[in-house]
């Protein structure tokens, strides 16, 4: 049986993918991994702030993983959210 825990970090997962937007962002990632958070407003055409918004809750989910690279924040797919993609392809 799973435990209380193991179902609040599933319901993290599926909160940070609650969102069409949050997909298509998972999605861009893991396309072309090491995006920043400007990039990904960019190639999405999104207000950077919404954008930023969408990729606090990505990286608070695990899904993506932020790190410096010179003055802004790159975003990389974690496994968990290679593993939640290859699942939201299943879907369509």
């Amino acid at each position: 049986m799973n435990s209380r825990k193991e179902f609040y970090k599933i319901e993290k997962v599926l909160k940070g993918v609650a969102n069409h937007r949050r997909i298509e962002m998972l999605e861009l990632i893991v396309k072309d991994s090491g995006l920043s958070g400007e990039d990904i407003a960019e190639k999405l055409n999104v207000n950077y702030q919404t954008g930023s918004s969408h990729l606090r809750k990505l990286v608070r989910a695990e899904l993506v993983s932020a790190y410096r690279e010179g003055q802004s924040l790159a975003h990389d797919p974690s496994p968990l959210g290679l593993k939640v993609i290859t699942f939201l392809k299943k879907l369509k």
